[in-house]
This record gives C-alpha cells, sequence and structure tokens, in this order.
C-alpha cells in the first residue's frame, strides 16, 4: 500500500474509533508491515479517545513508512500477546481487527520471521497453530478488512 493509502486506513480506523467503538471498550493499537509497531496499549488511558486518536496522528506523520510486507502473522499474533496483561479477562469477548491491503507478502524473503504458509489446503501449519492457540487462549475472534483497490 502506498504511505497515501496507509493514511487513508488510519483514517477509518479513527473514524471508527470516534463513531463505532463503545466508550468504555478498552482499545490496543499496532501498526505493521515489516515490523511491528505498538501505538497504543490497552493499559494507556482510557478515560477518552484523545490518546489513542493522538497516536495514530503521529503515525500519520512518520516518514518511516516502509510498505512493501505484509507479515499479517506477527501482526495478528502480537495483537494476540497484547491481551496478555492481565488489564483484559480472557473470558471476556475479545476482538482483533486486522486491516489490510492485501494478502500475508514476506517481499524479499530475507525476514525468517515473517510468514506468508499459515494454512496448507485448509490445515493449520505449525506457525498457524500457534496462532490459532493464542487466538484461543484469550477468547479472540479475529475479524480481517481488507481496504485498498487491490489493483
Amino acid at each position: 500500500v502506498t504511505h497515501e493509502n496507509y493514511v487513508t486506513m488510519i483514517d477509518f480506523v479513527q473514524n471508527l474509533i470516534e463513531h463505532d467503538i463503545n466508550s468504555v471498550s478498552r482499545i490496543s493499537a499496532l501498526a505493521y508491515s515489516f515490523d511491528n509497531q505498538d501505538l497504543y496499549y490497552f493499559g494507556d488511558d482510557q478515560t477518552s479517545r484523545e490518546g489513542i486518536l493522538s497516536a495514530y496522528n503521529i503515525e500519520k506523520l512518520h516518514a518511516n513508512y516502509a510498505g512493501y510486507t505484509t507479515d499479517t502473522y506477527n501482526a495478528v499474533l502480537r495483537g494476540a500477546e497484547m491481551f496478555q496483561n492481565g488489564i483484559i479477562p480472557n473470558a471476556d469477548q475479545n476482538f482483533v481487527f486486522l486491516l489490510t491491503d492485501g494478502r500475508p507478502d514476506c517481499a524479499d524473503g530475507n525476514d525468517p520471521n515473517c510468514r506468508e504458509d499459515l494454512c496448507e489446503f485448509g490445515t493449520a501449519t505449525a506457525d498457524g497453530q500457534t496462532l490459532i492457540n493464542a487466538l484461543a487462549d484469550y477468547n479472540i475472534r479475529l475479524y480481517i478488512l481488507g481496504i485498498g483497490n487491490f489493483a
């Protein structure tokens, strides 16, 4: 995704936070490409949405936007790990929303931690099973939303 489309995705998320997510719901956020960048934690101030919206505004201004890599495995795994801080009970109905511009893509393949092959003909690989277990341990439902023109 281009930097312009990345900013459009952030605008979409900010709009969801401002208008659609219940004010008592705790929010944590990260940005991902070839690396995960934690933007906001469940333990950060949740009394208003200003903190997370500000974190996203700062993210839009960063000149270190990378693009070209879509490491969804590590993004979802990090999303599940963010629940492990003890603030969010695993008995709650928890959600991870993954916004992406396409399929998992490790670009040049130089990152040995990047994963594209989580399923093989409907059967989870070892990495896929690790991800499934992490989500199940914290009662997390995973929602994936593709944004872009996919040209």
